[in-house]
């Protein structure tokens, strides 16, 4: 994956000392896991990208059920049906905003 080494850089950071773990869950796991948060999405800078019958979708993270979907529609785009260009498109925009693709 493109971003496994940030992934692993912030589980190693984000490991609790054996001996404070008990505190750590007790009485400030919020304020651990939300300083986590944050400090992670300053890490993640790449998205996925695939690339379907010649058209890229950027960050498209696309689930094993929304793939066969998606390569119907870049299939159906290709051969130049409007309808699935639109919808390819449509696909893209809200991969980009960050809202439900499919």
């Amino acid at each position: 994956m493109p971003y496994e080494a940030s992934l692993l850089l912030a589980f190693q950071e984000a490991a609790i000392d054996p001996d404070a773990f008990g505190e750590a869950l007790s009485n400030a796991a919020a304020d651990i896991v939300n300083q986590d948060i944050l400090d992670a999405q300053g890490r993640f800078f790449m998205v996925p990208t695939w690339v379907l019958s010649g058209i890229r979708f950027p960050a498209c993270d696309f689930t094993a059920a929304q793939l066969p979907v998606a390569l119907e529609l870049a299939r159906k785009a290709r051969a130049g049906n409007k309808d699935a260009l639109e919808r390819v498109i449509s696909v893209i925009t809200n991969a980009l905003m960050d809202e439900p693709m499919l």
